[in-house]
């Protein structure tokens, strides 16, 4: 039965390349909505213009809200305008809880390239998630997905249709939060055998990742990750340009 499965996917996959339904994967979003690899942000945005809608889910031994016993899910806007910016903005709800929550956490994100790739030097980005609604020094005044960083990429065409990146980043703890998402160094490896298809690992400051993400029909991303080899997870995410709308 396993075979069989494993059969069927590469058929897709095959299928999914003759018929030009799949897209370059490159700079493609995390679980949290920023472009990334599963949780660790990277340094490749998308297409100036580009807009991303998707929901993903955290199992509860890995999420941040209300500790190991819920699960959560994580809702995400995601905006790319001018070459060089990226906000995005979220909401995160955990599994079984009531009206108290409203609709949940909500988060938001910013993200600035200072430098961008060449054929010898990797892009820069510096990001920050869930900035403090002050700045001033009582503890708490951010939600719980704050992170601060600084990160690096590097890309790699090793054949005409494979692709091999690099990303290595650091965050900081400058700034008082409830819960950090990053503090440390965390990077990872993505490698694409074909444009749509991309095979992820990373080290999330905390633990090893490992998934993969397949772009299908030139707009949706479907993600399979596994946390710390014991725990299953993913997305979804639709995207489009605005400046190829008629």
């Amino acid at each position: 039965m396993r075979a069989h499965t494993i059969v069927k996917l590469l058929y897709g996959l095959i299928s999914c390349y003759w018929l030009g339904l799949c897209q370059e994967a490159k700079g493609q979003y995390a679980l949290g909505g920023y472009t990334g690899l599963i949780l660790s942000p990277t340094a490749q945005m998308a297409k100036d213009g580009n807009i991303q809608l998707g929901v993903s889910y955290l199992p509860p031994a890995y999420a941040l809200l209300k500790g190991p016993a819920y699960g959560e899910k994580l809702y995400s806007l995601t905006l790319t305008f001018l070459p060089f910016l990226e906000v995005h903005i979220g909401v995160t709800r955990p599994d079984q809880v009531g009206k108290a929550w409203g609709i949940g956490d909500r988060r938001t994100g910013l993200r600035v390239r200072l430098l961008p790739e060449t054929a010898k030097f990797p892009a820069l980005v510096v990001g920050l998630h869930d900035p403090p609604l002050s700045f001033g020094n009582e503890p708490g005044q951010t939600e719980y997905f704050h992170a601060l960083y600084l990160v690096a990429s590097k890309e790699y065409q090793l054949f005409r249709q494979t692709s091999l990146s690099f990303h290595l980043g650091y965050g900081e703890d400058w700034l008082k939060a409830r819960q950090y998402q990053i503090v440390g160094f965390f990077g990872g490896v993505a490698m694409s055998p074909w444009k749509s298809v991309t095979f992820l690992a990373e080290y999330d400051s905390d633990k090893i990742n490992m998934g993969f993400r397949w772009v299908l029909f030139h707009h949706l991303q479907l993600m399979g990750t596994v946390f710390h080899f014991d725990k299953i997870s993913g997305g979804l995410s639709y995207h489009f340009n605005l400046m190829s709308l008629p």
